[in-house]
């Protein structure tokens, strides 16, 4: 492979003037006022790999745990207008190394470090990640610390709506600055990079999943982008992995498997291995997370996603139809 793709650029100005619009239409925006009532029928107890997710009446119940770490990866306007009591913010885009070319690679290991800091995370915490949108952050979060062999972290399904739902009160006070510290253990069994999926497309057993919306898999970043998608790729919105509505709970495992097969995936996932891409890779954690949990073999990010992929005229691509 050539200096050509290993030069491939991604214009971080191109995004924010035009990826982040897309982001706030496609997540909304929810301020402490907007909080709606989800339907506390949660899902997170019906996966099999229910030890990544948490409801909130669990979590409500779990709330005075000196353990407990809660972290807040909403808008920092957001966060302060009112969070979960003891939650400190962590933002997305911290999350994002800025000096690597590709938009949306997670962010290396000096600002990682930073991050842990922050967000007073120890060996014996019990950590807990909610956004307003889903999920989509703060589960980009979770698979970060995944990535480095934490895995005690998990996901508060339906986010602040379904704490709000459940009784639990906001707070505005902020926690005092975090110390938090660990002895990180790279987890490369949740990573893909490009050369990975270039050497082994078509290879039978190999699951692609687009998961951008439909808005971004037409999205160009100002003519930085082809509009296509990898060869063999099956297409599934991250937001169809939710429920509709403005409480963003995960959809049942049934619901879910029945999505994945209309979209041609096997009924069977569990001897299968998936790698997951978006428009970038923050945006691929969450379908990451939701199939983790339903039980497929083995499930990985492929973060430079299509920031990476769709710049470079060295990668193949299938163009959309129509």
């Amino acid at each position: 492979m050539n200096s050509q793709f290993l030069a491939v650029r991604c214009s971080r100005r191109a995004l924010l003037a035009s990826g982040c619009g897309l982001l706030a239409a496609a997540c909304g925006r929810f301020g402490a006022a907007d909080l709606a009532t989800p339907s506390m029928n949660s899902a997170a107890a019906t996966y099999p790999r229910h030890d990544l997710l948490i409801d909130a009446p669990t979590l409500l119940a779990q709330i005075d745990d000196p353990a407990l770490r809660i972290l807040d990866c909403s808008r920092r306007g957001d966060y302060r207008a009112g969070h979960i009591p003891g939650a400190r913010h962590i933002w997305w885009q911290d999350t994002i190394e800025i000096n690597n070319p590709v938009y949306g690679m997670v962010v290396g290991r000096t600002g990682r470090d930073v991050l842990i800091r922050t967000a007073d995370i120890h060996p014996d915490s019990n950590v807990v990640v909610y956004d307003r949108s889903g999920g989509v952050f703060a589960a980009r979060l979770l698979w970060m610390l995944q990535g480095d062999s934490f895995f005690n972290v998990r996901l508060l399904d339906g986010g602040l709506q379904a704490w709000h739902a459940a009784g639990g009160r906001l707070a505005t006070a902020e926690p005092p600055d975090g110390n938090g510290r660990l002895t990180p253990v790279s987890n490369e069994e949740i990573l893909a990079h490009a050369h990975d999926i270039l050497a082994r497309l078509g290879e039978p057993g190999l699951l692609l999943l687009d998961t951008r919306t439909t808005s971004e898999r037409v999205e160009t970043w100002r003519h930085t982008l082809r509009q296509g998608s990898i060869p063999g790729s099956l297409h599934l919105p991250r937001n169809q992995f939710l429920t509709p509505g403005p409480a963003p709970i995960l959809l049942r495992p049934d619901d879910l498997h029945a999505r994945l097969r209309a979209a041609g995936a096997p009924a069977d996932l569990s001897d299968s291995e998936v790698i997951v891409y978006g428009l970038h890779g923050t945006l691929a954690a969450l379908p990451w997370l939701a199939l983790t949990a339903l039980g497929a073999g083995k499930v990985r990010v492929y973060d430079g996603s299509w920031a990476e992929w769709g710049a470079s005229s060295e990668l193949p691509i299938t163009p959309l139809e129509g």
